[in-house]
């Protein structure tokens, strides 16, 4: 009885480490399944959580349509947050018509502390939360200063973006609603972006072989008193 004992430690110590491995990223999202969409008109659709994800944003360059294989899982350089889709939607800014422009989100159903992806970031715009509780998760070459990202020598590369978290419940009747703020004539541009919600943690394995120790010892222990009351 003691081997089996044993044994089931040993399948328990690998599941313990697997579940670690699975922590390599700080945050694990699952994020938008991204609807198939080459059509520039200002506005995307998606699904997130049996949740019905829409956006609005200005009509230029590629906003609003579907940019695949983003791999999000090595953007920002630090892989500190894991995505489950690697598609996202573009977000459009255009100068020519104002600086500052509202890019809006819409949710069918609740959506609880989401967090926004973004890449391709240039060095001219800026991303405002104004009236939000934000936190930066991740980022490259871009700040956050009160409810203010900035680029931070920004190029439009693959992996000059953030990741921020937004607290608070949103949904059908409550979208999350943002400024981006561009410098005059900087041009029509885009920038990719995507939402998530964390995974919560899969439950500790130490517990677990905390709780089976005792109950193994106390096993043994009154097995050898029944054998020796034999």
């Amino acid at each position: 009885m003691k081997r089996s004992l044993i044994t089931l430690h040993m399948l328990l110590i690998p599941a313990l480490v697997g579940s670690f491995n699975q922590q390599a990223h700080g945050v694990v999202l699952n994020t938008v399944n991204w609807n198939a969409d080459n059509t520039v008109n200002g506005t995307g659709t998606g699904i997130l959580d049996g949740v019905t994800v829409s956006y609005t944003t200005a009509i230029t360059s590629n906003a609003g349509t579907t940019i695949n294989n983003n791999n999000w899982n090595t953007s920002f350089a630090t892989d500190s947050v894991g995505a489950s889709i690697l598609s996202g939607g573009a977000l459009g800014i255009n100068t020519s018509t104002s600086s500052t422009q509202t890019q809006t989100i819409n949710f069918s159903g609740n959506i609880v502390n989401p967090v926004l992806l973004f890449n391709y970031l240039d060095g001219s715009t800026s991303f405002s939360f104004s009236g939000l509780t934000v936190a930066l998760l991740d980022s490259f070459n871009a700040s956050l200063s009160g409810s203010t990202v900035s680029p931070v020598g920004a190029n439009n590369g693959f992996n000059d973006g953030f990741a921020l978290k937004i607290f608070g419940n949103f949904g059908s009747a409550n979208p999350l609603v943002f400024q981006t703020n561009a410098l005059a004539n900087a041009g029509p541009q885009t920038v990719a972006f995507t939402v998530g919600t964390e995974v919560p943690e899969p439950a500790s394995m130490i517990g677990l072989l905390m709780g089976l120790s005792p109950f193994g010892v106390g096993f043994f222990h009154k097995r050898k008193q029944a054998q020796k009351s034999a």
